[in-house]
């Protein structure tokens, strides 16, 4: 019991650090919550602040300095989950449930989610330079989200739909988030490496699961368990099985076994949510990173309607009033751009992602970037007694 009771705190470990490496910011509840926590420790406990110091050097170099640690710890529950499977539901195999070939399609599954880790880790999102600027500046401007300007750390004209990652330090193509598990950016080039590695991790997460669920079916079966007798060692007292007790037994017996099931499902669902709403984005055309920014623009956009709307007002009411011009100092200045946009929009919702390009389109661009593609070369073709250029 004490084996799965630990599993559950790993498996709750691990999805608080997805969740405050992909869901938060400075602004967030969860930041504030945890500032809050650390400067009453700070102001209270004795060596306060040097504790309280020490650990956020620590979480700074764990959260926003690229390191090896979550690698380390993926490949190490890896790692350890395969070997607990080696040694401890290897030898049950075959079963009444399952053949002694899942020995071996449960190791391949095993060493190809390796091979996508090793690719998402190694293959480079797209980094932008100088000199191959033009390569990854394949995608228009949409005058929304993205502008021409030059990035203020690194002074390249950034691409649109490029993003300067402050913890690699550099311009990154099609940015889509820093993952701490890959260690690296996850961009235009490494994007479709990044859902393979998500993807063969919960293939192997779920296969781990039925897999141990279905051997813990066979001993329960073939034992007889459901139609046993349990009997109370102390007072001699003999009870009919129940399903409760067969679990009992079952945990008490096979606790590594189980302890490895109940991580196995955790980290399954937690994974196949994370893969599922990338999918999400990539059926839209969008990256994690303007999934945010597009909601904060339409909510500039809306901020920006209803200032322009008050400034119309405040002019009508000084027309009647006989003054020249309205007080307007206390109104944000709202930009010309979005002043534009504002003015041509009667409902924030009508505005549309113009990369979204259908399903279809959207998947090839992820699997096919643009940066990878040749570009299209002029073809000479005979049309009478002439010729004509034609792209590819």
């Amino acid at each position: 019991m004490w084996f799965v009771l630990i599993s559950v705190g790993i498996c709750a470990l691990i999805t608080s650090i997805f969740y405050v490496l992909m869901c938060t910011d400075t602004d967030s509840a969860v930041y504030k919550f945890l500032t809050g926590i650390s400067d009453v420790f700070e102001n209270n406990v004795p060596a306060g602040k040097h504790i309280v110091r020490c650990v956020k050097r620590s979480s700074h170099y764990f959260l926003y300095e690229r390191n090896p640690l979550l690698q380390i710890l993926y490949l190490t529950l890896l790692g350890g989950g395969y070997l607990v499977g080696v040694v401890e539901v290897f030898p049950k195999l075959p079963n009444m449930f399952l053949g002694e070939y899942h020995k071996y399609t449960f190791s391949a599954v095993f060493f190809l989610t390796i091979a996508s880790f090793y690719a998402a880790c190694t293959v480079g999102p797209g980094i932008i330079t100088q000199k191959n600027a033009r390569k990854y500046s394949k995608y228009s401007y949409d005058m929304m989200m993205y502008t021409p300007k030059k990035c203020r750390t690194t002074g390249i004209l950034k691409p649109a739909r490029s993003k300067y990652c402050s913890v690699t330090r550099a311009n990154v193509a099609r940015f889509d988030h820093y993952c701490g598990w890959v260690a690296q950016a996850v961009g235009e080039e490494n994007y479709r490496f990044f859902l393979l590695f998500l993807f063969m991790t919960c293939c192997m997460l779920w296969y781990a699961t039925v897999g141990i669920a279905l051997t813990a079916f066979s001993i329960v079966e073939m034992k007889g368990l459901r139609t046993a007798t349990f009997v109370n060692r102390k007072t001699g007292e003999r009870f009919p099985a129940t399903n409760m007790m067969v679990l009992s037994w079952i945990l008490s017996q096979h606790n590594l076994m189980m302890a490895v099931s109940v991580m196995t499902f955790v980290m399954g669902i937690v994974v196949f949510a994370f893969f599922a709403f990338h999918l999400y984005l990539a059926g839209r055309n969008l990256t994690t990173n303007e999934s945010y920014k597009w909601s904060e623009f339409k909510e500039s956009i809306e901020a920006a309607k209803e200032i322009m709307e008050l400034t119309v007002l405040r002019q009508k009411d000084a027309e009647k009033s006989g003054k020249s011009r309205a007080d307007l100092s206390d109104l944000p200045l709202v930009p010309d751009r979005f002043k534009a946009i504002a003015a041509a929009t009667v409902d924030v919702n009508d505005l549309r992602n113009m990369y979204d390009l259908g399903i279809v389109e959207n998947f090839k661009e992820v699997f096919f970037p643009r940066s990878s593609r040749a570009p299209a070369v002029p073809k000479r073709q005979r049309n009478g007694g002439g010729t004509s250029k034609k792209g590819q």
